[in-house]
Parts: C-alpha cells; structure tokens; sequence
C-alpha cells in the first residue's frame, strides 16, 4: 500500500505474472484492493480521456496515421501500454469489411472471433429484465444485433417502441430474412451508432427509457464515448446497460473497468451497480474460435444496471 501511495504502477507484476491487485483480491486485502482500483480507475479514466483528444486532434487535422498511435503507445506509462488491447482505435471499421459466419449457436468473424454466441442468452435475458422489469411501455434502444438474442428477449416484454443499430451488412442481412425490418413497432438504423444517433440527441426530451450497448471490436474508450451521448438520449429515471466483457480475462483488471465507468457514468448523471451473474459454458464452445482461445475466464458476469439520477435525487458524492 505505501508502494502505491508512493507512485508505483498499479499494475506491476511480480516474476510469476502476479499483479499486486490479484493478489489483493485473492488474500481479500481490502485496503490495499480500494486503493489499486481507484489508481487503475484512474488511470483507465486517463487514457479514455487521451484517446478521444487524439481522435478529436486527427479529425481536425486528418494526418493521423498509424506510425503516429504506435509512437504514442511506445512512449505511454506503463499502466497505459498495459491495456492497449482494451482500446479499440481503428478495429471496428476493419471488423465492417469483414464476411460473417453464422454457424450453430454463433456468429464468428473472418479472423475466428466470436462476435455472439449463444451460452451469452441466459446474460440477454437478465439484462433484458433489467432494462425493463415491467412489460409494456418502454422505449428501448439496442445497439449491436448479433444473434439477436437480447432484442428477442426485449420484444418479449412488448417495449412501446424499439430501435435496433446495427452496422454489418451481413447481420442487416440476416435481420430482413429474419422478418426484423417489417416487424411492427421495430425500428432498424442501419449504420454506425457515431453516425445515426447524435441527431436523436434531446436533453430536453431524451427519446428513450432503456437503452443497451453491445457493439463488436469496439474498446473503452468508444464505449465510454457513447456513454457522452447518454444525456440526450437517456430519460431521468431510465435505465442503461452494456455488454460487460472488458478484461474477462483478470477479475482485478476486470473490477477496475467496472470501477472506471462507475466513476464516469457518475459524472454524467447515472448511478451504477454491477450484479453479479454466474456464467456456465459447456465444454467445446471454443472450438475453432481462435485456436480454442477461451476469452471468458470468469466465474461471475458483472451485470452493469446505470440508473440515470432525476434532478431531484441530487448529486451523491462519486
């Protein structure tokens, strides 16, 4: 703890792999575990922050290239280049020009990644209770078909109204064969989230009661963009979610992306809770899935419910 209160990386590991954070959670030190949250949160918050001022800075200026993202990756701080992968950058406009497979129980990309899979609908259905714990009435957004999986659940509690997002031209396929764009009280934008939804931005009268994000090769730091958009499209006392697979991997690593979008849903004016959600795979799932790589390691699945505050409820301390 007096490393960490010193300066030391938060992420340093020892000579087995060991990061201080595992270690903590493991031994149950909660001191020393809060502490390493709120540097790794930090540090997340930190580098969402300097991806989207890079962003805004080649957009104005339209000389980014990749030589210069690899320039600036080589010279962050540690914890920072320890994370790169969780950060989209350009993946998600390469993972568009991609052909799609639909195969029993998923859909996989050209590089054998799994873009959905079917032991995710037991989490679709909780998520889906969650953004509407009554049936009828909501308005819902969804962003990210897939498989379909959380929209079916959605229409099964008859939402007023529900928009779907979706980019692929291979799921928008799937979606017209699937009856999705002449099913009533549906509506599809197809195209990317960056481009059809800041129009539908309204503080004054956001246009919907629950809204989910679940988008492919798309990392913290687009994630944490949409969650800009939220005011204008969220109505106080409406409720958000997203697909929580940041860092499945490393369960401390994992608490630290969850603890980061607390702290900057907080500041938009959502409160965030992670319910805990047991995972089940059945043996075989990853095959033929990059090698068999099992990219969920974890026991529990952090089911995120963001409540956006009314301005009445006041800002409690973040």
């Amino acid at each position: 703890l007096a490393l960490v209160e010193a300066g030391a990386p938060w992420d340093a590991i020892d000579s087995f792999g060991h990061s201080a954070g595992a270690i903590a959670l493991r031994d149950g030190n909660t001191a020393l575990l809060d502490a390493l949250l709120e540097a790794g949160s930090s540090s997340v918050l930190w580098e969402v922050d300097r991806a989207s001022r890079s962003e805004a800075v080649t957009a104005a200026t339209d000389s980014g290239t990749a030589a210069d993202r690899d320039d600036a990756a080589a010279t962050a701080g540690p914890a920072e280049a320890a994370h790169e992968a969780c950060f989209g950058h350009s993946l998600h406009s390469d993972f568009l020009q991609q052909r799609l497979r639909f195969e029993e129980g998923r859909l996989m990309d050209e590089l054998d990644r799994p873009v959905m899979m079917a032991w995710e609908a037991p989490l679709m259905e909780a998520h889906a209770a969650a953004l509407c714990p009554e049936e009828g009435g909501a308005r819902v957004l969804n962003l990210g078909f897939g498989l379909g999986l959380v929209d079916t659940a959605l229409q099964r509690r008859r939402p007023a109204s529900h928009t779907i997002v979706e980019p692929h031209a291979d799921v928008l396929l799937a979606m017209r064969r699937g009856g999705w764009l002449e099913r009533a009280g549906v509506t599809v934008l197809q195209g990317t989230w960056q481009g059809v939804l800041p129009p539908l931005c309204d503080e004054a009268d956001p246009p919907f009661d629950a809204i989910f994000f679940d988008t492919f090769a798309e990392g913290a730091d687009e994630l944490f963009r949409f969650h800009e958009l939220l005011p204008g499209l969220l109505r106080p006392g409406g409720v958000y979610s997203y697909f929580n697979g940041i860092a499945s991997h490393d369960a401390f690593l994992h608490r630290v992306y969850c603890e980061a979008a607390r702290r900057h849903l907080h500041s938009l004016g959502l409160t965030a809770t992670f319910e805990p959600v047991r995972v089940s795979v059945a043996p075989g799932t990853w095959e033929g899935a990059e090698a068999g790589r099992n990219w969920w390691a974890l026991e529990h699945y952090s089911l995120p419910v963001c409540v956006r505050r009314r301005r009445e409820e006041g800002e409690a301390d973040g």
